[in-house]
């Protein structure tokens, strides 16, 4: 099975951020802007809304009693860009190791700049969020540092499918050979 590049990214950003410690909360009243960002961003209306990728196992886990354990795993890739040039992008995957559930959550918050084919987010806070159901005890849930706001360049362009769909298609190069498929969506 290929790997699709942004959710793998997506998910060592989540497994990077596997730490109890709530050391430099970003951002705070004193420092609302830590990356000193002073980017307005843009965004163009076609792009502007909601897009969603993600993806799931077709295999099911059962217990020897034949109740349902639930889906091996499942991830998704958001992003809300909004009109004034600011973004939201968020990372939820799910593993199910019969019955033992692993959830990393994140989500990191900025603006954002689009040209022709690019896009590039300037993330300002973040957050991280583990849970682990058989292992509570390390479940975490703390602000990115100031280290982990990255600022990251994304290629797209838009596809349109034999249904008439239209797919924003994003990828870390301009002929990346497994890109991500976005669709529209509503939260």
């Amino acid at each position: 099975m290929k790997i699709n590049l942004i959710i793998a990214a997506m998910a060592l950003v989540s497994v990077v951020g596997c730490s109890k410690d709530d050391d430099n909360p970003i951002p705070s009243n004193n420092n609302p802007n830590p990356t000193g960002n002073t980017n307005v961003g843009n965004v163009p209306s076609g792009v502007a809304g909601k897009w969603l990728h993600g993806t799931f196992a077709m295999a099911n886990y059962y217990a020897y009693d034949g109740s349902y354990l639930g889906n091996p795993f499942t991830q998704s890739v958001a992003f809300d860009f909004k009109s004034n040039g600011e973004y939201e992008m968020f990372y939820a995957g799910q593993s199910n190791n019969y019955g033992c559930i692993t959830s990393g959550l994140s989500n990191f918050k900025g603006t954002v700049n689009f040209t022709d084919s690019t896009f590039t987010v300037h993330p300002q806070q973040g957050r991280f969020k583990g849970y682990y159901s058989c292992t509570p005890q390390y479940d975490f849930n703390r602000p990115a540092t100031a280290s982990e706001l990255k600022v990251q360049t994304f290629y797209y362009h838009f596809e349109t499918d034999n249904n008439g769909k239209k797919w924003f298609v994003v990828g870390f190069g301009s002929n990346d050979l497994y890109p991500s498929y976005f669709s529209s969506t509503t939260w």
